[in-house]
Parts: structure tokens; sequence; C-alpha cells
């Protein structure tokens, strides 16, 4: 139990030592959560965008692999995207060139967008959300 001490300060009005300390405390956290909530919010932000990132690289780059075999379609391609993606829904999905053959013997890419929102108030206003996460990946035919 703490013991509060009394003494005269400096307009001879008497402090308590215990609740003074308290109440510093209580407006410095005050004044510094609200800071430390954003920087929180705006790592978690950054740690989805990244993550996001990864999954929509990974998931283009197994579109382009089925995308060198000609028996697979763009439609089936954009398939293949949007389930090696899991839960994110992915958009824009393109396959260039369009038209492929058994003879096409070129570099093939796969491009896919998606549209993460952003959480951090301050952030969104400046970076502009939905923030797009854009991948593409090449590939050279195998005929």
């Amino acid at each position: 139990m703490v013991k509060k001490v009394k003494r005269l300060g400096e307009a001879g009005v008497i402090l308590c030592r215990g609740t003074r300390a308290r109440g510093q405390a209580l407006v410095e956290a005050a004044l510094v959560m609200p800071i430390l909530i954003m920087l929180l919010i705006g790592a978690l932000d950054i740690g989805r965008l990244y993550y996001d990132d990864i999954i929509v690289g990974n998931a283009v780059r197994e579109g382009v692999r089925r995308a060198i075999d000609t028996t697979y379609t763009d439609s089936m391609v954009s398939t293949v995207v949007q389930n090696a993606a899991g839960g994110i829904t992915v958009t824009g999905v393109t396959v260039l060139p369009a038209s492929r053959n058994s003879s096409y013997t070129d570099t093939i890419t796969v491009r896919a967008t998606y549209s993460m929102t952003v959480l951090t108030p301050g952030i969104s206003s400046l970076i502009g959300s939905p923030k797009a996460v854009v991948h593409e990946a090449y590939m050279k035919s195998l005929n």
C-alpha cells in the first residue's frame, strides 16, 4: 500500500505525491496512445500489403505455368490464378498474347490485379484506397 506524503507546494498548496503522479501518467498515456495505435495499424497495413503482394505474385506465376501449355484457354488460366490466390479476389487477369497455338514459341505474359483497402485513416488519404497490387509473370513457351 502506497503511503501518501503531504508536503507544501509552491503556492502553499498541500500536494499528495501519489495522486499527482498517477494523473500525469494518465495524461501522458492519453497523448501517446493515439500515435501508437496509428503506428500499429500502419504496420498491419504494410504487412497485409506485403502478404497480398506475395500471394498475387505466386498466383500469377502459377497461371503463367499453365499458360505455356497451349491446351489451356485464357479463361482456364484466369481460373487457375483465382484458385491459386486463395481467399483474395484477383481481378483483371490478362494473358498475352491472347491467341496461342501449338507452334507458338515466344514469351507468354500473365498479369493480375488485386485491390486492397487500406485501414489506416491518414495513410488512405495520402496513398489512396483501395491500393492496387499488380503482378506480371513471364515465361518462354515450351513449343
